[in-house]
């Protein structure tokens, strides 16, 4: 069996990335059905960039709307048994699509896969790093082969897919469970992984098959609004009674809790005290119980101590006063 594969990269005055994109896609060992390019309404010259290309791809203009919209509309045109998604900005190894592809045709049962990546931070010096390696709970995973373990309950706890570029989907899968939801403009990932993993298995490949460049922005800045909208999330879930037993509401409320942790942590680091302290709050009153508790005391404590002290009891303060001794 051969499955047919269609390739949707959603693009944003992305000229400058583009054509090294697509040359990542064309050089794979396993050829794409259709690679369809979804411009959203770029302001640059990305259709002047794309036009060699003309032969190769299908593409489309649409009236910005956001990635989400933009891959969503991708999706939809999309004629492939698996679907695979790429970043604008992402580039492919070679055997990205190959190696997916044997997996999904191995495990019937797998409904998504997802490879593991290099990510470099702004500048060519800055060192690359391993997605899975700096996962919260790498030691618990298993690779190349279904996830074990409930795997809603995984993704709940922690994002292990993190970008769409290092997925692919059974066709069936989308037509289950319908697109990405435009609602969220950041963290419409792992509302789309949240709603996969229940009804169908994840599996984590060990192979590094592709390469993530993250760039510009204010990343302190970028992590408030990821910590908002990571929350809304779950708090989207719980409202739409999506968790049917209580073990599941429990835990989206625990999780939630530490959502409002994280967005404190991200208020204090850029300054704003008085949001910090009430984002803590708000995710003690998330799940009233003694091991929430625990948490936001402990949270609260270490940013009460640091204000006292004027920031001088900081970790990286700390650490630059232990090297000196």
């Amino acid at each position: 069996m051969n499955p047919k594969i269609s390739v949707i990269i959603p693009a944003y005055n992305g000229a400058v990335f583009l054509p090294q994109t697509l040359k990542s896609v064309f050089q794979q060992t396993y050829q794409p059905f259709e690679i369809i390019v979804i411009d959203d309404g770029s302001t640059d010259n990305t259709p002047d960039v794309l036009k060699p290309f003309e032969d190769k791809i299908i593409y489309h203009r649409k009236e910005n709307g956001g990635a989400a919209k933009a891959m969503n509309t991708g999706m939809q045109m999309a004629k492939g048994d698996f679907i695979a998604i790429l970043e604008q900005d992402d580039l492919w190894f070679k055997h990205k699509l190959e190696k997916q592809v044997d997996l999904m045709l191995k495990y019937p049962d797998v409904g998504v896969t997802c490879a593991n990546f290099v990510t470099r931070f702004a500048g060519k010096d800055t060192p690359l790093k391993r997605h899975f390696h700096r996962l919260r709970l790498k030691d618990t995973y298993n690779f190349d082969a279904p996830l074990a373990g409930d795997n809603l309950q995984i993704m709940m706890k922690e994002n292990f897919v993190c970008t769409f570029s290092s997925v692919m989907i059974r066709r069936n899968i989308i037509e289950k469970i319908g697109v990405t939801n435009p609602e969220f403009r950041i963290c419409f990932d792992f509302e789309y992984w949240i709603r996969c993993a229940k009804v169908t298995k994840f599996a984590l490949q060990a192979d590094i098959l592709l390469f993530k460049r993250v760039h510009g922005g204010n990343l302190s800045f970028n992590a408030i609004k990821r910590c908002k909208e990571h929350k809304n999330v779950l708090i989207h879930f719980l409202k739409e009674s999506f968790f049917l037993n209580k073990q599941f509401i429990n835990l989206a409320k625990l999780e939630l809790g530490k959502s409002y942790y994280e967005l404190g942590d991200a208020y204090y680091e850029c300054g704003q005290t008085m949001q910090a302290f009430h984002a803590y709050w708000r995710g003690f009153l998330s799940q009233v119980s003694i091991g929430n508790g625990i948490l936001f005391l402990k949270k609260f404590c270490n940013k009460f101590i640091r204000l006292l002290s004027f920031n001088l009891l900081s970790r990286r303060n700390i650490r630059k006063a232990l090297v000196r001794t």
